[in-house]
């Protein structure tokens, strides 16, 4: 269950995220709007970019769990909203895929333990300061391992 801070934390995080997608598409109506909206309302699969090897099965990304939660700027935190339409991917600025704890390691966007921006970061610090949420922390918990026949 959750207490009166993470229930006045989402409730403010969702209307600011509301208010912020309406200024966004105020300009825009109907159906243009509709699908820009809906693109980001999507079960995503984080995969690694071609010509990489994947050492893990791929994620499937439950994006609109965490937009409404936290905002785009908390993963896409170099995107200002204003250059583009969407987010560039990942992988234009986390290219290194030699060190994988270098700051642009494509490794370390996802794993990187000392950032919120990276889901391991954020999810770890929603365990240390919330007893009620519980995300995701171990590796078999976004990459499944396959079923066995």
């Amino acid at each position: 269950m959750m207490n009166a801070k993470s229930i006045r934390f989402t409730l403010i995080a969702t209307v600011l995220i509301f208010f912020s997608a309406s200024a966004g598409l105020s300009e825009e109506t109907g159906t243009k709007a509709d699908e820009k909206l809906m693109s980001y309302n999507k079960q995503i699969v984080l995969s690694v970019p071609e010509g990489q090897e994947a050492r893990k099965a791929e994620v499937e990304f439950p994006h609109q769990d965490h937009i409404m939660g936290f905002g785009c700027a908390q993963c896409h935190h170099e995107w200002d909203h204003t250059e583009m339409d969407q987010p560039e991917a990942c992988v234009s600025c986390h290219d290194d895929f030699a060190d994988r704890r270098a700051a642009e390691s494509y490794y370390n966007a996802f794993h990187n333990r000392d950032s919120t921006h990276s889901c391991i970061g954020c999810h770890n610090q929603m365990t240390d300061e919330t007893a009620d949420i519980n995300p995701p922390t171990r590796c078999s918990d976004c990459h499944p391992r396959p079923e066995r026949e």
